[in-house]
């Protein structure tokens, strides 16, 4: 069976969405069995994995098991039963959770890169899939508050040759999901649906000729790409480049020394692999992944530690990088989930309520495998504060 990886389906085999054919087949017992067969996404004729429904898979990185209920977490197991999740192949990355604004675990579980056994560790670097939609929109407050950029400023008064449906949409528009621009700008042609180049001026030119899904200012749908166009008008409003911008005005100010975008060298002891559904380069981590593509720029793209990140929320609470005033509207309302990720392996949990701030990230999530981390990072939110 072993043979079988790599090989070819059946030319009218088509996998459900996530990549995984599922047959089922009598047994000799009278009952069914069901075989589940991963592909490839780039490559949807190519067998990645196949096991039995609840047995071993001919992947040996992949544990195939369905997983025991999650047993309870206290303050005083924390740390164990993260170690226990590891050690059974549950979870891959870090966690780092505060309690009324202490540090009480700083940790990391599981394997940053399989191939030479090294570990993840609280300072281990990963890609945070889209959480860089934040400093986009931390990007545009500060050029509002400096008057370089102003919330009714228009695509019209951006740029030139805008297409009369998109003309009157606004950068505040743009900001909450009511443009009317779909999620996502890769074509088949890209190859890769987030790592494929592309130069600014294409991400434009396939915003401005695609179709709106409402009129703007109608209704909410979420938009990579309208983020990838504030990108743009950062770029245009301040004279410099995105990631210029980004480090000298947030990530800078706020003590992110680890934060910075794909293709840039990373230490060989710092980096996490991701295991996902696909996988990219020679190595599946952002220094092999080139330089962040404009499919991305302002939506994703980048890499950080979830000690930047915390940075990040207390730089953004001291106001040294905005002052509070200016904030108004961007606090989620506590409790509150952000979920970031990509099909890489990459998955970024974030969520803060008036006694404690909760940060899980992955490097080993699929289809298969984030229910469990869902779960997991439910358990830790839901500890008791007092």
């Amino acid at each position: 069976m072993l043979e079988a990886i790599g090989r070819r389906l059946p030319a009218d085999a088509r996998p459900a969405p996530g990549g995984e054919i599922v047959l089922t087949y009598p047994a000799d017992d009278g009952d069914t069995r069901k075989l589940h067969v991963r592909v490839d996404l780039l490559d949807p004729a190519s067998i990645a994995d196949l096991w039995l429904e609840d047995g071993p898979g001919l992947d040996p990185r992949e544990d195939h098991a369905a997983p025991r209920p999650l047993a309870p977490i206290t303050w005083d197991t924390l740390d164990a039963r993260l170690r226990e999740e590891a050690d059974a192949g549950r979870l891959s990355g870090a966690a780092l959770v505060l309690r009324d604004g202490e540090v009480v675990l700083r940790e990391g579980y599981g394997l940053a890169d399989r191939a030479s056994g090294r570990a993840n560790t609280p300072d281990t670097i990963f890609a945070i899939g889209s959480t860089p939609i934040d400093f986009t929109k931390i990007a545009v407050r500060i050029l509002v508050a400096r008057e370089q950029l102003a919330w009714d400023d228009t695509l019209g008064d951006l740029f030139d040759d805008v297409p009369a449906d998109k003309a009157g949409i606004t950068v505040e528009q743009l900001m909450t999901g009511a443009s009317g621009f779909r999620d996502f700008f890769d074509v088949p042609a890209d190859g890769n649906p987030d790592h494929a180049w592309i130069e600014r001026d294409e991400l434009v030119r396939r915003m401005f000729a695609s179709d709106l899904l409402f009129e703007p200012g109608t209704g909410r749908e979420h938009s990579h790409g309208a983020f990838g166009l504030l990108a743009a008008i950062v770029e245009l409003a301040s004279g410099r480049g995105y990631p210029e911008f980004t480090r000298a005005e947030i990530l800078e100010p706020a003590g992110m020394d680890d934060t910075g975008f794909f293709g840039e060298p990373l230490p060989d002891d710092r980096f996490a692999v991701g295991y996902g559904l696909l996988s990219n380069g020679e190595v599946n981590a952002p220094p092999w992944w080139g330089p962040t593509s404009w499919l991305v720029m302002g939506s994703g793209g980048m890499v950080s530690t979830l000690d930047d990140l915390l940075a990040f929320q207390r730089a953004l609470r001291a106001g040294d990088i905005l002052p509070p005033e200016e904030l108004a509207g961007h606090w989620a309302p506590p409790g509150a989930i952000s979920s970031n990720g990509d099909m890489f392996g990459f998955e970024l949990f974030f969520t803060e309520t008036e006694g404690a701030q909760v940060f899980l990230i992955s490097n080993a999530t699929t289809e298969r495998t984030r229910p469990r981390l869902e779960e997991l990072f439910l358990a830790l939110v839901r500890l008791p504060r007092d």
